[in-house]
Order: C-alpha cells, then sequence, then structure tokens
C-alpha cells in the first residue's frame, strides 16, 4: 500500500489567529457568569454543542452557568414535540433596532415573531416609542405602501424607511400621526441623562474606590466601600502612643470627611437627574421605555452609593417591575433582579430608613417577588444551584 501523503500544515501568524478566534468568539461565543449572579459576566467561552442551537427574540430556552464554567440548556416554557428549541442572543429589554444590529453582527437577520410581527407584541412598542404628545397613548409602527398605510410585516419589519407613528383609535388613541421631529428634542434629552448617570457610575467609582475596574459587581464594590469607612487605626493607650498615632488618626478623619463629602456629591448629582428623568417619564415616554430602565437601574446604583437607600429601593422597583413587562417568567436574570430588590430593601429597612412605598412594591409584592424567584430559579437551576440558594436565603424584613 501506497503511504498516504500528509495533509500541509497551514500556518498562520499570531495577528490572523486572534482575528479568527475573535471572529469565533464573536458568532458563537457564549457568556459565563456568576452562578448566583446570571447579569453579571465571567468569562466567555466556545460552546460547539449550544451554539447549534438557534436564536429567538421570544426563547423557549435559557443558557444557565454551572460549576466549573459548565453551560446547561434549559427549558423556561411548555415545548411542544417537534418544536424547535430557541435561546435568545441578545438582550431581550433592548427594542426591536437594537437587536437587529446585534444579530447582524452575527451575520444574520431575526426573523422571529417578536421582530416580524412587532404590533402583535403590545409592550414592545413601548420599548422605542414615544407618547401621543396629545393624548398620551402609545402609537404603533406603520409603513407608506401603495399611496396608503399599513402595519408592520414581515417583508419591512427590520425596516425602518418610510414608517410613521399614528396613535391608533382602536387603542384609545387620538388618531394623528405623530411628528418626528417634535420629539427630538425630548430624546436628546433622556440621551443626556443616560450617559451622565453612565459617566457619574464611572467617575464614583474611581472615587470610591480608586485602582478598581469600572466593571466591577456593585454589590462586591459596595461591601468594599464600607468596609474602607469602617476601617479604623487601633490607638493604644499612653501619652506617648497617643502623640505616635494622632497623625494617623487625623489622617483617618480626614479621608472619612473625604469619602462623606463624595456620598453629597453623588448624591446631589443623582437627584438632579432623576428629577430631569421624572419630567420625561409619563410626558414623552413610557416607564416602560428600554432608556428608562437603563437610567432607573443606574440610579439605583448611585443612590445606593451615596447612601440613599430608600431612594436606592424605590427605582430598583421600578425597573424591575418594567423588566417583568418584556423578560419571560422564567427568566434567571429577572429572579436576580428580583432578589436584588429584595435584598436592597432589607437593607434599606435594617438601616433605618423608611420601607419600600406602597404604591411601587410592598411586602406584599417582593414576597410574591421572592417566591417566584425561588420558584423559576428551582426549575430552572435546580434545587442546589447557587442562584436558588441566594434566592432562599432572603427573607422579607
Amino acid at each position: 500500500q501506497e503511504e498516504q501523503e500528509e495533509e500541509p500544515i497551514t500556518r498562520v501568524s499570531v495577528v490572523e489567529a486572534l482575528v479568527i478566534l475573535a471572529g469565533q468568539m464573536n458568532r458563537n461565543g457564549y457568556s459565563i457568569r456568576r452562578m448566583d449572579s446570571p447579569n453579571v459576566n465571567v468569562g466567555i467561552g466556545i460552546f460547539p454543542a449550544i451554539a447549534m442551537v438557534n436564536h429567538s427574540c421570544d426563547p423557549n430556552c435559557a443558557v444557565i452557568t454551572h460549576e466549573n464554567g459548565t453551560l446547561m440548556v434549559t427549558t423556561i416554557k411548555p415545548v411542544k414535540r417537534y418544536q424547535e428549541l430557541t435561546v435568545s442572543y441578545t438582550d431581550l429589554l433592548l427594542p426591536r433596532e437594537q437587536r437587529h444590529e446585534l444579530t447582524l453582527h452575527r451575520n444574520f437577520i431575526c426573523h422571529c415573531l417578536r421582530c416580524t410581527l412587532p404590533n402583535a407584541y403590545p409592550n414592545e412598542r413601548a420599548l422605542s416609542l414615544p407618547l401621543c404628545n396629545f393624548c398620551g397613548t402609545l402609537p404603533r409602527v406603520v409603513h407608506f405602501a401603495d399611496g396608503g398605510l399599513r402595519t408592520s410585516s414581515t417583508k419591512d419589519a427590520n425596516s425602518d424607511e418610510g414608517d410613521a407613528w399614528v396613535c391608533w383609535t382602536e387603542d384609545g388613541g387620538c388618531g394623528r400621526q405623530l411628528d418626528k421631529e417634535s420629539y427630538k428634542e425630548f430624546d436628546a434629552t433622556l440621551n443626556s441623562i443616560v450617559v451622565s448617570l453612565q459617566e457619574v457610575v464611572r467617575s464614583s467609582m474611581q472615587l470610591l474606590l480608586p485602582g478598581k475596574d469600572g466593571d466591577a459587581d456593585d454589590d462586591e464594590v459596595e461591601q468594599q466601600e464600607e468596609a474602607k469607612c469602617k476601617r479604623i487605626e487601633v490607638i493604644e493607650e499612653g501619652d506617648n502612643e497617643d502623640s505616635k498615632t494622632a497623625p494617623k488618626q487625623g489622617e483617618q478623619e480626614g479621608k472619612n470627611e473625604s469619602i462623606s463629602d463624595q456620598r453629597v456629591q453623588i448624591l446631589t448629582k443623582a437627584t438632579k437627574l432623576h428629577e430631569e428623568l421624572k419630567g420625561l417619564v409619563n410626558k414623552a415616554y413610557s416607564p416602560n421605555h428600554y432608556k428608562v430602565i437603563t437610567a432607573l437601574t443606574l440610579l439605583h446604583a448611585l443612590y445606593k452609593r451615596g447612601g440613599d437607600l430608600h431612594a436606592a429601593v424605590n427605582v430598583l422597583a421600578e425597573a424591575v417591575l418594567a423588566m417583568e413587562t418584556y423578560l419571560p417568567k422564567n427568566w434567571p436574570e429577572l429572579c436576580e433582579w428580583y432578589i436584588r430588590l429584595c435584598e436592597s430593601h432589607n437593607s434599606c429597612v435594617e438601616g433605618g430608613a423608611k420601607s419600600v412605598s406602597s404604591d411601587i412594591a410592598s411586602r406584599k409584592k417582593l414576597h410574591k417577588m421572592r417566591s417566584r424567584a425561588i420558584e423559576s430559579s428551582t426549575q430552572i437551576c435546580g434545587k442546589e444551584h447557587p442562584l436558588t440558594l441566594r434566592c432562599q436565603a432572603v427573607e422579607i424584613a
């Protein structure tokens, strides 16, 4: 038998190898998340089997991180026989246009029902559309065709050319077509608020924790900040020792005063931006608008760092109630938001501040959220999973 010729080895440069790897990560990479905090990414990896699962903006499965970086695809809703299993490659809180842009980076266009028939998902419109400035009703997206107007269809669902916002009478609206130009100022203001909040969050983290990465987990940041505030120099008794330690004591007091001043500055900026946001919500935008939700979560971090726990709980409650509108019932990230709200409420009560306002999230609502989180995490993650154990460990104060 003739010896088979060995295939030639293709050699590539380091740069070429990195480009190939980056492309594979972009198209087939999956985030590895903290097991007890699925909203926190700790790494990324390529998982060939899971990469075979297609995307949907209304998925019936979720990807759960288990021990040693193992990922598992778990159903989150009833699935019929022969029905395709789907997961989400994007953030489900993003509006259709942003989700579309992200899927294009993976070289495909999403044709799920949520993208092709957005008007069939009434809450979908609140993610990106403003409110009618005449009657306050949420409009519908329609497209010009054949000299008239028609609602979005599969053919042009991902195109914004020639579209219009119409206040639909069937939705209780006034029937007017909204003037997009009149909303540019509102949109610029909302964008400015979100950008300003992001800048304050980054700067406040650098002030409180010099050298700490701005993407650190918020809970970890708070623990380190509190440890820093509570750290005291041990002063021994005796006249000589007092004289030696006096400079250190004065230095520590100066640090505490500095941190206190920083908290005041953070609260001042957060309060100002929050007031600007209130001027837009329910006037120009729904509380369920994705930029409003983003702003509320940023405000939560700032109020928490500034020491106003009551305000921190209230804005987080508003954000979580809006998230419920879009995220699947058994979504792991939603479970964590429920628990974060319950934990923030407990910190607020333990800190001596007022409890959560009853019109936002009463104790009864918090108990329901905790029960949902425990039930969902147990179902999709398992009884011994760290997320489930975290949910079970929280008791409403």
